[in-house]
């Protein structure tokens, strides 16, 4: 092929190639020439902003915001009291049997979440499960838009770490088995405990679903005991698979005790955020503020509960309404004698 050349006649200074543009902006003395894309989306949420929420346009979306870095603080916090608070629970759980008509009394202390409390009636567990339904079916509809980590981060607000999950197993003869699990364990932990329970002779034979009830609801072994409500204490039941009911005994006799024990205890609890009243108490009354020991929430906890559909006002108050009449002496200012 043929190759081009140059004729004599141009000048020197024609032949030298341009100056590329990292080159051109490092000798520029006043920076680069362009720092700013005219086909990119830019824009600026203030609500997002005050809850420290990321903009999704902004080339730094992928740094962790405020409520992030915040929930992986109080994460952080949880996993350290579980460290120290559920240190021993793997090595004794406290494997107990009982007879029908024998055994520990229920413990007092009510349980939380989804957990089936001890004592209660059946219908005053439906009912009480009907209410937190609706409770949560109105915080959805009622509720403003939230991240996933603000919801998160409200969550682990109101979250306790217990020293470990006191599990009741019923048997269908009125044969129990009490036992200690992790908050964290799978219910598969449970169903090996069972297991573990059996007579040598009958561990492979005895098939068995675990369930919990009023309503009746069977457990998924792929998941944790805080995830099917079983924290801090709950009672399953055991359900023979058809043809692998047991005929006589099928727990070892080690594991029943004499008699009738006494009362299991509760599982400690510590809450991972402190109450705000108790800590306007642990204060004192010398602190400035709001004349109760704390200084009021901050701008950003505002917004997120205005975002999360609580009746509060900018500056923290009740949020009131111009049409409300004024009820000084328990008289509207509009009535006259």
């Amino acid at each position: 092929p043929a190759v081009l050349k140059a004729p004599a006649s141009l000048p020197p200074s024609t032949l030298v190639a341009p100056p590329s543009a990292t080159s051109a902006g490092s000798n520029n003395s006043r920076g680069p020439t362009s720092g700013f894309n005219v086909y990119k989306t830019h824009s600026h949420n203030i609500q997002s902003a005050a809850v420290g929420a990321p903009d999704p346009y902004n080339e730094a979306a992928s740094s962790v915001s405020t409520t992030e870095r915040r929930l992986q603080a109080l994460q952080s916090k949880k996993e350290k009291m579980e460290r120290d608070m559920q240190s021993e629970i793997e090595a004794d759980r406290g494997l107990v049997a009982y007879l029908a008509g024998s055994g520990p009394a229920p413990v007092a202390a009510a349980t939380t979440g989804g957990g089936v409390g001890v004592g209660k009636t059946d219908s005053s567990l439906v009912a009480a499960r009907m209410r937190r339904m609706e409770e949560e079916r109105k915080k959805r509809d009622e509720g403003g838009f939230t991240t996933k980590a603000m919801r998160d981060l409200e969550k682990i607000k109101k979250a306790k770490v217990y020293s470990h999950a006191q599990i009741r197993i019923n048997f269908s003869d009125g044969t129990n088995l009490h036992a200690k699990f992790l908050p964290r364990e799978k219910v598969s932990s449970i169903r090996s405990v069972i297991q573990s329970a059996f007579r040598p002779s009958l561990t492979q034979s005895l098939r068995f679903d675990l369930y919990v009830a009023p309503p009746r609801r069977l457990l998924d072994d792929a998941k944790t005991l805080e995830e099917e409500g079983l924290v801090p204490a709950a009672k399953i039941h055991v359900s023979w698979k058809a043809g692998t009911s047991p005929a006589g005994g099928y727990l070892r006799d080690e594991l029943f005790v004499g008699g009738n024990a006494a009362t299991s205890a509760f599982p400690d609890a510590k809450p991972i955020v402190k109450e705000p009243r108790a800590l306007a108490k642990s204060k004192g009354k010398n602190d400035t503020g709001n004349g109760n020991g704390d200084s009021g929430p901050s701008k950003e906890d505002l917004m997120m509960q205005r975002m999360l559909g609580k009746k509060t006002g900018l500056l923290g108050g009740r949020k009131s309404s111009s049409n409300e009449p004024n009820k000084k002496n328990g008289k509207p200012k509009w009535f006259k004698k």
